[in-house]
């Protein structure tokens, strides 16, 4: 039925059961291969497909991911997951990625950023800074924030402590 979890899923009619939305479907089965692949239960979606409504389709799928208790640098994790097909956000070989990413006001041996098919993860060895991310992502679902600086700012402002315009807390109109 899913061949390939990270590619663009394009479901047949009767391949999940009729009461399910294809999208519901399609996360479900995605945070369940990555809880397995990164061994860890702390996955959730985010990203404007999962915040907006209705939501982006046509956009990558974001999750965020905590993975507690790692022994592994995250050099080595990298590494590793290169070896798996993930391809590094934060690498110099992709600097239109990395440009996204380099204005992080974290360590890079703290998080890592990676990509495969469609997919997206968001990988932190700390929860502190995960469960912001968390909130944020949360808070913008709330708000239904579809700008895109406005979702950063959110995000900039639970993780570090920026400030944030008045206008990015009010509520859609």
């Amino acid at each position: 039925m899913m061949n390939n979890i990270y590619e663009t899923q394009i479901l047949k009619s009767g391949e999940i059961p009729f009461f399910l939305l294809e999208t519901d479907y399609v996360t479900q089965k995605r945070i369940d291969e990555l809880k397995k692949y990164f061994k860890t239960d702390y996955v959730v979606p985010t990203g404007s497909r999962h915040i907006e409504s209705p939501p982006k389709l046509e956009t990558d799928d974001d999750y965020l991911i905590y993975i507690p208790n790692v022994i592994s640098s995250m050099d080595t994790l990298r590494d590793s997951y290169g070896k798996d097909g993930w391809l590094d956000c934060l690498s110099e070989a992709f600097p239109d990625w990395e440009e996204r990413y380099k204005e992080e006001n974290l360590p890079k041996q703290s998080w890592g950023a990676f990509r495969k098919g469609e997919v997206n993860v968001v990988i932190y060895l700390d929860n502190y800074t995960y469960d912001c991310s968390v909130y944020a992502t949360d808070l913008c679902k709330r708000l239904n924030v579809k700008d895109k600086e406005r979702r950063i700012r959110i995000f900039r402002w639970y993780k570090f402590k920026e400030p944030i315009l008045f206008d990015d807390l009010r509520l859609p109109s």
